[in-house]
């Protein structure tokens, strides 16, 4: 009975439940139809597809850098040629190296030259120490110059002839050309001859330096000898002697122990710069007192081919050079080869040596003075020679 009862009450329930949703519609409980069920949607079943158990490749980065574009060029002007000059240039052809040239003559100097328009050619003549003679300017046709040229009568000796190339008074190149500068005595009435030293003569530190010549209307009463070195700029050493009028001169010049190398021996009376002034400048050699080539023997007096007397003494002395105290044998020998005297003297500390011999009154013509120091197993032996001309006296 119970169980009948439930399902009465069920049916009751869902009789209530139907109503309940009719009137909400609005719609009477008999025309309500029961909704039929839709289908439930199936979703596609997706085949299977076979999956690949092995992994891709590494990518490389480096193939996905970008590749720069290239930078575009813009278009320049071509350029104008700009004019270049060919290098300027200047050389003396004439007169060549170490060309005899007199003092007072006038010479023609010629070369070869590449010159901008603003630049011009200028000629010296300069002293061995550097002091100027005389100058002028060059003629220059295309490739070509020159000048003519006094020359002064105040310097012989070495000089220089020098053609430079100017801008704008600034040197711009030049050409040196070295020349030798001598005079003669018959166009002339003043001059100073020097005989020696002689260019390119090899002197010692610390020993005499001997000078002689010949002075023609001096300028003063002394004749100034000098010795330069650093380019003939700086005095080694310098002594003055008094001169008697015009003729034969001779003088000794002590070189210090320190002097060595290429220097300048100059010789002149005068003042630079005014008429009476007369010089001689000439270079030489200067050898260390302990070189090994610094041996020798000089007879300063008397000068070659001069005139002695017979009956008289005859003055001879020199230098000898790093044979100090060491005996020097002075020897004179006649042209038929009589022997008149054989006599023995030594040097002082400077080397310097002298001796007097006696001519005997019966002796005439020319004859050899041979001077020798030390013996011919010394290291040091050395000999030099001159000649003379014994005249008889003259009688009264």
């Amino acid at each position: 009975m119970i169980k009948h009862l439930s399902l009465a009450y069920s049916g009751t329930l869902f009789l209530l439940l139907i109503w309940l949703l009719t009137s909400c519609n609005g719609s009477s409980p008999n025309n309500v139809a029961i909704p039929t069920q839709v289908a439930v949607a199936q979703l596609p079943t997706l085949s299977p597809t076979a999956v690949s158990t092995t992994l891709p490749a590494t990518l490389d980065l480096s193939s996905l850098a970008p590749t720069p574009e290239p930078t575009a060029v813009l278009p320049t002007s071509t350029p104008r040629p700009t004019a270049t000059l060919p290098p300027s240039f200047v050389n003396i052809s004439d007169p060549a190296a170490e060309a005899t040239v007199l003092l007072g003559s006038d010479i023609t100097m010629r070369g070869l030259a590449q010159l901008a328009p603003s630049q011009t050619i200028s000629l010296t003549l300069r002293a061995l120490n550097g002091r100027l003679l005389t100058e002028t300017v060059g003629l220059v046709e295309d490739t070509f110059w020159q000048a003519r040229l006094r020359i002064p009568e105040f310097v012989s000796g070495s000089a220089s002839l020098i053609a430079t190339v100017t801008d704008n008074h600034a040197a711009v190149i030049s050409d040196t050309v070295p020349i030798q500068l001598t005079l003669d005595p018959t166009t002339t009435d003043r001059y100073l001859v020097l005989f020696r030293p002689q260019a390119e003569e090899t002197a010692v530190a610390g020993y005499n330096l001997f000078f002689d010549g010949n002075a023609q209307r001096p300028g003063g009463s002394f004749v100034n000898i000098a010795v330069f070195g650093d380019d003939c700029q700086t005095r080694l050493a310098s002594q003055s002697y008094p001169l008697r009028g015009s003729g034969y001169w001779q003088a000794f010049l002590i070189l210090p122990p320190t002097a060595s190398g290429s220097v300048c021996a100059i010789a002149g009376f005068g003042t630079p710069g005014e008429d009476t002034w007369r010089e001689v400048q000439l270079p030489l050699t200067v050898l260390p007192s302990d070189d090994p080539e610094a041996k020798g023997i000089t007879i300063g007096n008397p000068p070659p081919e001069a005139t002695a007397t017979a009956g008289k003494d005859l003055f001879i002395y020199g230098t000898a050079f790093a044979a100090q105290l060491a005996p020097v044998r002075v020897s004179i020998l006649l042209e038929n080869g009589r022997i008149i005297s054989e006599t023995d003297s030594s040097t002082d500390f400077w080397g310097y040596w002298e001796q007097s011999i006696f001519l005997p009154n019966d002796v005439e013509g020319p004859a050899q003075v041979t001077v020798t120091v030390g013996e011919p197993d010394d290291p040091f032996y050395s000999q030099t020679s001159t000649t003379i001309i014994i005249e008889l006296a003259e009688v009264p």
